[in-house]
């Protein structure tokens, strides 16, 4: 799969998960691979090993994701996959209106607000409890067609995990994603059953306290 992303990360850094890379699937070497962004030429981005995965990472120098059409293609291929052409149109990023800056008090109901979004896109909010102390993190979620602009997660039936303690640590995920399923997809030597494209925005808010 080719996917562009964009991850906007607020407030203090969570402790690292521990990794398992024989727990991924294999990952294939394409070479080199070009990249061109709305606004900029195009610019190469090379395989890196990490964690016994390859994967590809564009530097900050190529340019925010932004909306509009995005291309990655190789034209010599690489030693397990040959050359392919994917794009993707992304749309722009909603924004969110609601305060979610570090120390906010959060509680059940919990609303989100935000502004933009199209019929192409749903918006999931998740709202994640770390207990210091309990390797568990209770997870609520639920997802909304983008042009709802707002979501209220409220407390399943069986709730009681979810009664935040003093000492909680909360965080909030919000991801703009398709709503459906992409249908662009592309051939390539090497992939059995060909590849796809897709997006998503992510925005991440840490650090928000117990109501």
């Amino acid at each position: 799969m080719v996917s562009v992303s964009s991850v906007e990360d607020y407030g203090p850094a969570q402790p690292p998960l521990p990794f398992c890379a024989a727990s991924y699937p294999a990952t294939l070497d394409a070479g080199t691979l070009i990249a061109t962004v709305p606004g900029r030429g195009p610019a190469p981005l090379q395989p890196q090993n990490q964690n016994g995965l390859i994967g590809y990472q564009a530097a900050a120098s190529v340019g925010a994701i932004q909306a509009g059409e995005y291309s990655i293609s190789t034209a010599a291929g690489g030693t397990v996959v040959g050359p392919f052409a994917a794009e993707a149109i992304l749309p722009s990023p909603i924004a969110i209106t609601t305060d979610l800056r570090p120390g906010t008090p959060i509680g059940l109901p919990f609303t989100l607000n935000w502004t933009g979004g199209g019929a192409e896109s749903v918006v999931t909010v998740e709202l994640k409890v770390h207990i210091p102390g309990d390797p568990t993190t209770p997870i609520l979620s639920a997802t909304s067609p983008a042009t709802a602009g707002t979501r209220t997660l409220v407390a399943p039936p069986s709730g009681a995990i979810f009664s935040f303690p003093p000492q909680a640590d909360l965080e909030i995920v919000v991801t703009q994603q398709p709503s459906q399923s992409q249908s662009n997809s592309f051939s390539a030597s090497g992939l059995t059953m060909g590849g796809e494209q897709s997006w998503s925005y992510v925005f991440d808010f840490k650090g928000l306290t117990a109501q």
